[in-house]
């Protein structure tokens, strides 16, 4: 279930698109607060609200994005073990605070990200796929460098495209990380359109892709990032978020990239 952010934030020119209203007890069942079981006890037991209505009706109609539901003695639960996809529009920096005033992933979250870390980071004109979790072993599972996790990206650039700028590209170049020069690990890099390339990492320096692209001689124009591990973005629309399925976490670690 993808949810629509209640904060105040749209990109510009985007537009709400119509939701999916689901069952009550399905949307706890999706927010991570209880089992769809424990969700129908919860309900006809009268401890959920809806916009602060009282409901008891497990099948009643709700819009995840546009009411607010809270479930007496269950709020504290979201937090506990709880991992979610977010769609990053540009122009939001993926801080908790920022220095500089400008907007976080974590304002226009709200409430939702009580407890949430960003895994890793977009920058401000990236958009695209960000994970959020409370799970502190993922946290660490997925950003302690030798954990091998693919990140997809789909990069639009201008410059010469020729076989030897991809080969650099993919068997490694050296940028600079951290105050000294790094050479970047293998990638996956193929063309999939006119100036815009799929780039599979198993890494993520500040900043790598656009310093990997000026090393040989391209400017990124834009940057999005479709996958991490097994979580892929799909369809789910700019400035939204989902829940990530359990079934979604394996395999995310100490995984050998497919290279070229």
């Amino acid at each position: 279930m993808k949810n629509r952010l209640s904060s105040s934030f749209r990109p510009p020119g985007k537009r709400r698109p119509l939701r999916p209203r689901v069952s009550l007890q399905r949307a706890l069942s999706k927010l991570g607060l209880c089992s769809r079981a424990e969700a129908e006890e919860v309900i006809k037991g009268g401890r959920v609200t809806v916009n602060g209505n009282k409901v008891i009706d497990p099948a009643y109609r709700v819009d995840l994005g546009l009411q607010r539901i809270h479930a007496e003695g269950l709020a504290h639960r979201v937090s506990a073990s709880q991992t979610i996809a977010f769609h990053k529009p540009p122009g939001i920096v993926t801080t908790r605070k920022d220095e500089r005033g400008r907007h976080t992933v974590f304002d226009v979250l709200g409430s939702i990200a009580n407890g949430l870390k960003a895994v890793g980071r977009l920058d401000i004109e990236s958009s695209g796929l960000l994970l959020l979790t409370t799970d502190h072993r993922l946290l660490d599972n997925l950003t302690r460098p030798d954990a091998l996790v693919e990140k997809e990206y789909e990069v639009v650039v201008e410059g010469n495209l020729d076989h030897a700028t991809l080969e650099q590209l993919r068997h490694g170049v050296s940028i600079s990380a951290g105050g000294r020069r790094y050479t970047t690990r293998p990638a996956r890099v193929d063309i999939v359109r006119p100036s815009t390339l799929r780039m599979i990492l198993t890494e993520g320096k500040n900043r790598q892709i656009r310093k990997m692209a000026q090393a040989v001689g391209l400017t990124v124009r834009r940057l999005h990032r479709v996958r991490v591990g097994n979580v892929s973005l799909g369809s789910l629309p700019e400035g939204s978020w989902r829940p990530v399925a359990a079934a979604e976490i394996p395999g995310m670690t100490s995984r050998k990239p497919s290279l070229r």
